[in-house]
């Protein structure tokens, strides 16, 4: 299992999250999906036009279409 960083820093603390991924109790896909909203309104504070993100998003996570990232971003 590839270690991911922790995108619930908010929530839990680094030690905790590895924890967490050592136990296999995290849905790594919920996790991505918060990482990949964050980056997106991070990026749309910054005067990115939405398109633009998700093209964006779309280079770092290639397995996913602009459909998907689009739908990740706009659902909560």
């Amino acid at each position: 299992m590839s270690e991911i960083k922790n995108p619930l820093g908010e929530i839990i603390s680094d030690e905790q999250f590895e924890q967490l991924q050592k136990k296999g109790v995290l849905d790594f896909i919920a996790i991505r999906n918060i990482g990949i909203r964050k980056e997106y309104f991070r990026l749309r504070e910054l005067r990115i036009n939405s398109n633009a993100c998700i093209e964006l998003l779309m280079d770092e996570y290639k397995s996913l279409a602009f459909e998907t990232i689009r739908k990740i971003v706009m659902n909560k």
